[in-house]
C-alpha cells in the first residue's frame, strides 16, 4: 500500500516545484488589428459641354392655302375644266355654267339703258361725280325740252320789261291786269325750266340706275365661268392643285354649292401641338427640322411663323405653325410633301454653354429623389440634383453640381451623409461625345423631362 501511494506524491511535489518556480502567470492572447469601417469609392470628373436644346412635337401637314370654290349664280354645268390632283394657276377657269339666260337679261339691260340716254340726248353717261346743273349746261344744245324752257323764259322776261316800262308811263297805257299777267307768264316760265331741268336730273339717276343693273348682267355672265381666286397684287402666285372635285356636266348648282377644293402646295404649314410648359421657349423665326415616315431620315427645313396665344386647357398644349417650302422631286417634278400627312418635328430653340453631365452610375435614385455623392475631408457629401436628358452613359444636371466636383461612381449603394470613405482612384475629366446637330434622327437632344 505504501509503494502505490509513493509515486502519486512525487508526481505533486514535482508539480508544485513547476509551480513554485515560475514566479509569474502566462501572459494572455495579442488583440486583433481594428478593422477599417470606410467605404472603397472611385470617383470621376462631371462633364462639361455645350448643348443644342430642341422641342420634341408631332403635327400635321396643311396647304398654306385650303379654300372650297361655290358657286355664285344659280346655273346648269356645261364643262369642267379641271379634275382631282389637276394643277391650276391663279384665275384659271374650273368649270362652266349655262350663261344663255344671263345672256338675255343683260341685252334686255342694254336697251333700257340706251333707252335712257336717248332721254339724255347723249351717247355716254357723265362720270358719276358730275354735276347736274354743269351737264345740262353743256349738253343744253341736245335737250330741246330744256331749250324751249329757256326760251319761253327770256320771251316772259322780256315781255314783263315792256309791260313794266309801258305800266310806268303817266299816263299808263297798259292796265294793271295786264302787268301782272305778265309777272304771272314769267313766273310760269321759270317753274317750266326748273321743271326740265329736274327733269333731266330725274333721267340721269335713272340711266345710272339702268347702267349699273346693265354692269350686275354683265358681271353675272363673267360668273358663270367658276375660276381659281385670283392672286393679290404685289403677291407672289400661288399655284394650286385640285384636293376634290363635286361637280359634273348637267349637274345643277345652286349659289354657294361648293364645286372644287384647291390646295396650295407650296409652301406648306405644319400645325404642331406644343406641350404648355415650353411655352416661354419658342420664338417666331427658329428653325424647325421636319421628318416623314415616307423619306425615312430625310429632314425638311422649315421655321416657326406663327404661336398661338392659347393653351388648351383639354390636353395643355399650344399650337405652333411652321412654314417649309415643298421640294418637287428630280425624276416627275412632282411636289414631295402632301397636305394631310403626319409629320415629326424638331423646333431648335437654342445652344446652352457650360451644361454639367454626369455618369448614370454616379445617381442614386430613391423615393422620387436623385442625388449624386462627391468626397470632402474623407467623407461623403450629399447634393439632390435636378436631372435633364440623357446622352449616352451621360445624363445632365440642371441642379446640384457644378463644373469641376469630382463625384463618386462606385460604391455609391454603400453612401449616405458623412460616411466615411476610402478613394481607390479619381478618374480625369472627359469631354463628352460631340452632339449630333440638333433635330438629327438618333440624335441625344436636350430636353426637359
Amino acid at each position: 500500500m505504501s509503494e502505490l501511494r509513493c509515486p502519486t506524491a512525487a508526481l505533486l511535489a514535482v508539480g508544485l516545484l513547476v509551480v513554485v518556480g515560475c514566479g509569474k502567470p502566462a501572459a494572455p492572447p495579442a488583440p486583433p488589428p481594428p478593422r477599417d469601417l470606410s467605404v472603397p469609392v472611385t470617383l470621376r470628373a462631371v462633364e462639361v459641354a455645350t448643348v443644342p436644346r430642341a422641342i420634341e412635337a408631332v403635327g400635321t401637314l396643311w396647304g398654306s392655302e385650303d379654300a372650297i370654290i361655290s358657286v355664285k349664280i344659280p346655273g346648269r354645268v356645261v364643262a369642267v375644266a379641271k379634275d382631282t390632283g389637276d394643277g391650276v394657276e391663279p384665275g384659271e377657269e374650273l368649270m362652266r355654267l349655262d350663261a344663255s339666260d344671263y345672256t338675255l337679261d343683260r341685252a334686255h339691260k342694254e336697251a333700257a339703258l340706251a333707252e335712257s340716254l336717248a332721254k339724255l340726248g347723249v351717247a355716254a353717261l357723265p362720270p358719276d361725280d358730275a354735276d347736274v346743273a354743269a351737264f345740262v349746261q353743256a349738253q343744253k344744245a341736245r335737250l330741246p325740252a330744256v331749250m324751249r324752257a329757256q326760251h319761253q323764259l327770256n320771251h316772259a322776261a322780256q315781255k314783263l320789261q315792256r309791260a313794266k316800262d309801258l305800266a310806268e308811263r303817266r299816263p299808263p297805257v297798259i292796265s294793271q291786269q295786264e302787268l301782272e299777267d305778265a309777272k304771272t307768264e314769267h313766273e310760269v316760265a321759270k317753274s317750266t325750266l326748273e321743271l326740265e331741268h329736274r327733269t333731266v336730273e330725274l333721267n340721269l339717276r335713272e340711266a345710272r340706275t339702268r347702267s349699273a343693273a346693265l354692269a350686275i348682267a354683265t358681271r353675272t355672265i363673267e360668273d358663270a365661268v367658276v375660276r381659281a381666286p385670283a392672286t393679290a397684287p404685289g403677291a407672289r402666285p400661288t399655284p394650286y392643285r385640285v384636293a376634290q372635285r363635286m361637280a359634273a356636266v348637267g349637274e345643277y348648282k345652286s349659289p354657294a354649292s361648293p364645286a372644287f377644293r384647291l390646295v396650295a402646295l407650296d409652301p406648306l404649314k405644319l400645325r404642331l401641338a406644343v406641350s404648355e410648359i415650353h411655352f416661354a421657349r419658342v420664338r417666331v423665326g427658329q428653325p424647325v427640322d421636319v421628318r416623314l415616315e415616307a423619306y425615312g431620315d430625310r429632314r425638311f427645313e422649315g421655321k416657326v411663323s406663327r404661336i398661338g396665344p392659347q393653351v388648351d386647357p383639354a390636353n395643355r398644349t399650344f399650337q405652333v405653325e411652321a412654314e417649309l417650302t415643298n421640294p418637287r422631286s428630280n425624276e416627275s417634278n412632282e411636289y414631295l410633301l402632301s397636305p394631310g400627312a403626319f409629320a415629326k418635328a424638331t423646333i431648335r430653340t437654342g445652344v446652352d454653354d457650360g451644361v454639367v453631365f454626369v455618369p448614370l452610375e454616379a445617381v442614386v435614385s430613391f423615393a422620387g429623389i436623385d442625388k449624386a455623392f462627391t468626397v470632402r475631408d474623407g467623407v461623403a457629401v450629399e447634393h439632390v440634383l435636378s436631372l435633364g436628358a440623357r446622352r449616352g452613359d451621360l445624363v445632365e444636371v440642371r441642379k446640384g453640381l457644378e463644373s469641376g466636383q469630382l463625384v463618386v461612381v462606385s460604391g455609391t449603394t454603400k453612401l449616405a451623409r458623412d460616411v466615411k470613405v476610402t478613394i481607390t482612384s479619381a478618374g480625369s475629366q472627359t469631354n463628352p461625345a460631340t452632339p449630333e446637330p440638333a433635330g438629327s434622327l438618333g440624335s441625344s437632344v436636350a430636353t426637359p423631362r
